[in-house]
């Protein structure tokens, strides 16, 4: 499923860029910390770092840059001042403009946040010693339910009261309707975000603070692919490893369960 959706990769990559461009630098990791002071945070988090197709680390270092992005933010913006150099200030403004400042970047981050939980939980219990197979197959089902009602068969409101059906819709609502997916990440990322125009949107990104974020297309509709196909794998493929009582030429396929997942 990886290989097959660019856009995940693509996402993975340039996380892994931002993480780097603050993580290797001790002058950045401490204007990162004053960040979190600043803001008031309750406790001062460092980033963690993200390895392709290792699924928890994958979520790991999103969920920490969600959480961090108030303070990466605030960060990005004093490394663009303090820049000694032009080079190093075209590096930052970079930055800024590629991730910081970039709504797709965001939207992949928080939706991911949300997408990637049940995953990362059949992950740990696939890595276990041990595991019973009803309960297994129980979580699998339990994922699969929840990918279904999250995205795929999500059932979303009608943009225009029946009664009204001829009144100009908004840009806002028309962009929140069809970027709008279940989990509680993404909609709290909708949430704060106010489409100006087709190209702009401004988020509230903590408190009363603001930013604007640059928007080009529809990030939703490959999602939505993507999600069908993780799906389609959890009921055809690892359901189907799991032996039944009439088939117990399964069991060796499930032997090798581990290894073709983890």
């Amino acid at each position: 499923m990886y290989k097959e959706f660019k856009l995940i990769q693509l996402f993975n990559k340039n996380l892994v860029e931002l993480i780097n461009y603050i993580d290797n630098s001790p002058k950045k990791i401490k204007i990162l910390k004053d960040k979190q002071k600043e803001l008031e945070f309750e406790n001062i988090y460092q980033l963690l770092k993200a390895k392709e197709i290792r699924w928890n680390s994958f979520l790991y270092a999103t969920n920490r840059v969600r959480l961090l992005y108030p303070a990466i933010h605030n960060a990005v913006s004093e490394f663009i001042s303090i820049a000694p150099t032009k080079t190093y200030e075209k590096i930052a403004i970079s930055m800024r403009d590629q991730y910081i400042k970039d709504f797709n970047f965001l939207f992949l981050m928080h939706w991911l946040s949300d997408f990637l939980q049940p995953i990362c939980s059949l992950n740990k219990h696939l890595q276990s010693e041990s595991y019973q197979l009803a309960m297994l197959e129980d979580e699998i089902t339990d994922i699969v339910t929840i990918l279904d009602v999250d995205y795929i068969n999500f059932d979303k409101p009608l943009l225009n009261d029946l009664n009204n059906v001829n009144e100009e819709l908004i840009i806002e609502e028309m962009m929140k309707h069809h970027l709008s997916f279940g989990g509680f990440y993404l909609k709290q990322f909708l949430s704060n975000c106010t489409f100006i125009d087709k190209t702009t949107v401004r988020y509230k990104y903590f408190e009363n603070k603001e930013t604007t974020l640059d928007y080009t297309k529809l990030t939703a509709i490959e999602l939505k692919f993507l999600v069908t196909n993780a799906s389609k794998f959890l009921k055809k493929e690892l359901l189907n490893l799991i032996p039944g009582e009439k088939t117990s030429s399964k069991i060796l396929k499930f032997s090798t369960l581990k290894v073709l997942i983890c």
